[in-house]
């Protein structure tokens, strides 16, 4: 199948849709997937999956993706924010991982403008040793992205230092470097990359759980899936099945072998969310420990701040890893070292969450040197699983997949196939380049912002629909979300619990002081009256928002 320029072009018409995830379309989308063979079928909803699910369906590939729970349920929407090209990644050589993201954060600023942002990164040392070692490590940052960042770092001595960020740690600062990367918001990134995909025939369905696999002779033909919602059962056949499933990639290759080998090896990540104060506007820093020189992020996020850090060894639940306060301690610890102003202690922490996110395991390597380089493991069925991979190069990586799968007809053995089309031009978020809509004035022009920002031009759909229903009525204070995301997130985004809500489709989990539990009782309202939720349904989806923010949470609270 070729694509000439006038495909392209229709495909990109295509994408600019803005696909839906109906609710109201779920179950047909079950019987889609059970009615005739698809050429693809994903297992697993996370950035991977959905990118995964794009590259297929913008290729004409007749896919199908399913999830045993929420779209970005998990690592996708805990990670770090970062859409960055990996400045650590050097110290292990791996010159090709970073050029290679440094190509993908470029392409997906212009491809979800607003939702993935570039920010400027301070970064301070406080020795002689650091400041040549950050300056070695940043040329070759700029080199390597062939000097295509927004701008290439600069540094500046203490004195210049302090008048650019006077909240930084004076004592012992010897340098100051600044460079850029991008930051985005996680789980909306992935919803969109969904929407876009279903807009060019991609089929999805959450909640729906791969309890077996179908074989004909030793060869996968599809997998069982459990619809959770209806309690049914559902056969999607499939040419190929690709697994797509994070740190469950091993659970479900057992599926397959019992006899399988773990080849994960799972790193946990702790996120804190802070107010601002104390920290620099509008400027990230990367942290450097003095305890142990693991460096920490201090992101500017939806006007918060988010103090971060990841490669810390895990082998708990792979449901909810839980946040132990050492975790907080040593984030809070880091922080108030490098900004002694935000004078931060456990009661200062907003929201936070923890992730955990499945890196390659290596015989003597500890998960700080283990390499973010996905891996393609083919099961003696023919069935495919991406083990590892990062959020920033998540369209190289099913860009790779499918080129594994289709270019070269011995894998799958009909003589087919396809030549590539760059979905990398394919746009995730569209704009709106007429101003005119925007309001005037200053109240309703932070909450349009939002809406533009967070869903390009969908967000003029909200607020119109909103004004006719009366719904733009905030549902939090202090944050712009407003009554008719709801109805939105239901009808257009597949939102089936109210944790789905508050936890991905929004950000109150993490920004709200209270973690969304004031809302929760309304937004269980709006969704009961949208989908015709039982009382004992509704207090039960309150309950099950309840439980999810003790997990994530340090703190004891109740829904009012």
């Amino acid at each position: 199948m070729n694509y000439d320029r006038g495909s392209a072009d229709r495909l990109r018409e295509q994408a600019l849709r803005q696909g839906e995830l109906s609710l109201g379309d779920r179950n047909e989308n079950l019987d889609r997937l059970g009615d005739a063979p698809l050429d693809i079928l994903i297992v697993g909803g996370g950035i991977l999956g959905c990118g995964v699910a794009l590259e297929a369906s913008g290729r004409g590939l007749n896919a199908g993706l399913v999830d045993a729970g929420d779209f970005a349920g998990g690592t996708s929407s805990r990670s770090s924010k970062l859409i960055h090209a990996g400045l650590r990644y050097l110290q292990h050589l791996e010159f090709g991982l970073t050029w290679e993201a440094s190509e993908d954060r470029r392409k997906l600023s212009k491809q979800a403008p607003g939702l993935v942002r570039p920010v400027e990164f301070a970064l301070p040392a406080y020795s002689r040793m650091d400041a040549a070692r950050f300056k070695v490590g940043l040329l070759l940052y700029d080199a390597v992205a062939r000097f295509r960042n927004k701008a290439n770092h600069r540094s500046m001595n203490s004195r210049r230092a302090f008048d650019t960020i006077p909240q930084l740690r004076r004592e012992n600062l010897r340098r100051l470097f600044l460079y850029y990367d991008a930051v985005t918001d996680d789980s909306r990134l992935t919803l969109q990359v969904a929407k876009v995909a279903a807009s060019l025939g991609a089929v999805f369905a959450n909640y729906a759980r791969v309890t077996d696999l179908l074989k004909e002779e030793g060869v996968i033909r599809g997998v069982v899936v459990h619809d959770l919602l209806s309690d049914r059962i559902v056969n999607v056949t499939a040419r190929k099945v690709i697994l797509a499933c994070g740190v469950w990639l091993d659970d479900l290759l057992r599926m397959d072998s019992p006899d399988h080998r773990s080849i994960l090896k799972l790193s946990k990540g702790v996120t804190l969310v802070v107010s601002g104060d104390g920290f620099p506007s509008g400027t990230a820093t990367l942290m450097p420990s003095r305890r142990d020189g693991r460096l920490v992020f201090a992101i500017p996020w939806h006007d918060r701040i988010l103090i971060s850090t990841t490669d810390t060894p895990y082998d708990g639940d792979l449901r909810d890893p839980a946040i132990d306060q050492a975790d907080v301690d040593y984030l809070l610890g880091v922080a108030n070292d490098i900004f002694p102003q935000a004078g931060l202690s456990r009661d200062s922490v907003i929201g936070s969450q923890a992730g955990l996110r499945p890196l390659i395991a290596r015989p003597g390597k500890r998960v700080g040197d283990l390499s973010r380089r996905e891996r393609l493991v083919r099961t003696r069925s023919g069935m495919v699983g991406i083990a590892g991979g990062k959020l920033t190069s998540f369209q190289s990586i099913a860009r790779r997949t499918l080129d594994r799968l289709l270019l070269d007809p011995a894998s799958h053995g009909d003589g087919v196939t396809l030549q590539r089309f760059p979905t990398g031009q394919i746009p995730l978020l569209h704009r709106i380049d007429d101003t005119s809509w925007r309001p005037a004035d200053d109240s309703s022009r932070s909450q349009g912002q939002y809406f533009e920002r967070t869903y390009g031009a969908d967000g003029l759909r909200i607020q119109e629909e909103g004004r006719k229903l009366g719904t733009l009525d905030g549902l939090i204070p202090g944050l712009p979300y407003a009554e008719q995301e709801v109805l939105y997130a239901v009808r257009h985004e597949m939102a089936v619990t109210v944790t789905d809500f508050l936890a991905r489709r929004v950000r109150a989990t993490l920004l709200d002081d209270r973690n969304g539990l004031g809302a929760a009782n309304r937004v269980a309202e709006i969704m009961a009256g949208e989908v015709g939720w039982r009382d004992e349904t509704r207090a039960e989806m309150l309950l099950d928002y309840q439980r999810f923010v003790e997990r994530q949470s340090s703190r004891s609270q109740s829904i009012s």
